[in-house]
């Protein structure tokens, strides 16, 4: 028997929800793996968020790259 809700109706389906989009597929894709953490053991986790955490190194170093005009070099740079 379904249970019901205080308002008679069924209570809604529980939706497991990823992470927000951030307006970058790449990041996107990179994140995704966050909303199976839930289906995986917990023993697997830290090998999700290592290749997570690889993935976004790559896109947002690519992205930076993309932003820095030729020749300004990045913060990291020290002058000297």
């Amino acid at each position: 028997m379904l249970s019901r809700a205080r308002d008679g109706h069924p209570p809604a389906p529980r939706t497991v929800a990823g992470p927000p989009a951030t307006g970058e597929p790449r990041v996107d894709a990179a994140l995704s793996p966050l909303g199976e953490l839930d289906e995986l053991p917990v023993s697997e986790h830290p090998g999700v968020y290592d290749r997570i955490h690889e993935q976004l190194v790559e896109v947002l170093g690519e992205l930076h790259s993309a932003q820095t005009p030729a020749g300004q070099g990045s913060a990291e740079q020290v002058v000297g």
